[in-house]
């Protein structure tokens, strides 16, 4: 692959399309690419054909280290072992601008397999580092790449605090009689924009706020942004009214049953409470498990998760197939846990913890007793046999 060192030496120079904000970062997300946040406060567009792939990876700032070799040589380390790499960086010249020091290194490698680039790009200045990962096997992604990193603005660091505000869900079920409904509730219908059937999420917290859609990672240390800002609601009888906080965006619901509401013509059913709840059992992401295209698919490309009640679990390649066959996402196993609506999966290979948002559809009032879970957005079905 040619080296794409001169489509890395564009930096801060923002494009007139659509920005997206994360952490220090300012930049245009490239079409066609899946997005995910993990625990690990990364995150990573992907995009894989059935030959090539490539992955942009933004990491959250961290304090520098007091010069920007120091920081790269720190990023580059973690980098490779979290991926479990043993490379080398050639680095380019320092480059400087607006008052930052920018340090791009890269290597080949083969990673999973596959003969493959990888590229790190530190910003250091302002006492903190921010580092973009590319990492692809494939020329092809050139022109997309030079497109991010030409939207890509890097900003005054986030003032951070030791507190941070809580949203949750009260424990107990929604007290419709004062006022409040707690909980996630969860509607499917067909979409005017996509002209398919979708999903929705709705969440209620128990601080009167509202929001719009179910967080990917769930709401276990939950920060607001742009993409998941915080309204606010009320219900007056079985009447409900919702806005966001510049009273732009008002909505409105009715409650139909203490486990059901109407919102914008749409019926939500509320979610079965999963916090602390251990699964015995199997879920997939494909509708029709009797079909032979299902049963053909072999293990570590099947997606099936298996949930234990001892709390381990076994991916034969769930995350793979929902994250448009993203490479990272391999089959494996280990133990999960469930905290504020948000499933954790530790796996036995070291890899970053994986955090998904978790809720359920329908009108199971036990979290065990659920047909369809909803895990990071996307539906799984119970199986009837493994």
């Amino acid at each position: 692959m040619k080296p794409l060192f001169y489509l890395l030496t564009y930096l801060f120079v923002i494009s007139g399309k659509a920005q997206t904000s994360y952490d220090v970062y300012t930049y245009t997300e490239p079409a066609n690419f899946a997005k995910e946040a993990n625990v690990a406060g990364i995150v990573t567009y992907s995009h894989q054909t059935d030959s090539t792939y490539c992955v942009i990876a933004l990491h959250e700032n961290t304090a520098t280290k007091g010069t920007v070799q120091k920081d790269f040589d720190a990023a580059w380390k973690a980098t490779t072992t979290r991926l479990k790499l043993n490379a080398t960086a050639k680095k380019e010249p320092v480059k400087n601008a607006d008052g930052w020091k920018m340090l791009t290194g890269y290597a080949t490698i083969t990673f999973e397999g596959i003969p493959s680039v990888i590229y790190l790009n530190t910003i250091s200045g302002n006492g903190i580092a921010a580092n973009v990962m590319y990492l692809t096997n494939s020329d092809s992604y050139t022109s997309v790449l030079e497109e991010f990193q030409n939207s890509l603005n890097v900003n005054k660091p986030i003032v951070k605090t030791n507190t941070k505000p809580s949203y949750t869900i009260n424990a107990t079920d929604a007290n419709l009689s004062t006022g409040k409904m707690d909980g996630v509730w969860v509607a499917y219908f067909l979409s005017y924009v996509t002209k398919g059937m979708m999903f929705d999420q709705k969440v209620f917290l128990s601080n009167g706020k509202f929001l719009n859609d179910m967080p990917h990672g769930g709401l276990d240390n939950f920060t607001p942004n742009q993409i998941n800002p915080i309204y606010t609601y009320t219900l007056n009888g079985n009447s409900g009214k919702y806005i966001d906080a510049a009273n732009k965006y008002p909505g409105t619901f009715k409650v139909i049953a203490s486990n059901k509401i109407e919102l914008e013509s749409h019926t939500y059913f509320k979610s079965a409470n999963p916090n602390g709840k251990f699964i015995t059992a199997s879920f997939t992401s494909w509708s029709g498990q009797d079909s032979p295209e299902f049963k053909a698919q072999p293990k570590g490309d099947r997606p099936v998760i298996h949930f234990l009640s001892t709390g381990k679990f076994e991916d034969e390649g769930i995350f793979k197939n929902q994250q448009y066959q993203d490479p990272t996402k391999r089959a494996g196993k280990g133990t999960y846990s469930i905290k504020n609506y948000s499933l954790y999966l530790t796996y036995d290979d070291g890899r970053p913890i994986q955090k998904f948002s978790i809720a359920t559809f329908g009108e199971a009032t036990q979290f065990e007793d659920a047909k369809v879970l909803m895990i990071g957005g996307g539906q799984l079905y119970k199986m009837k046999n493994k």
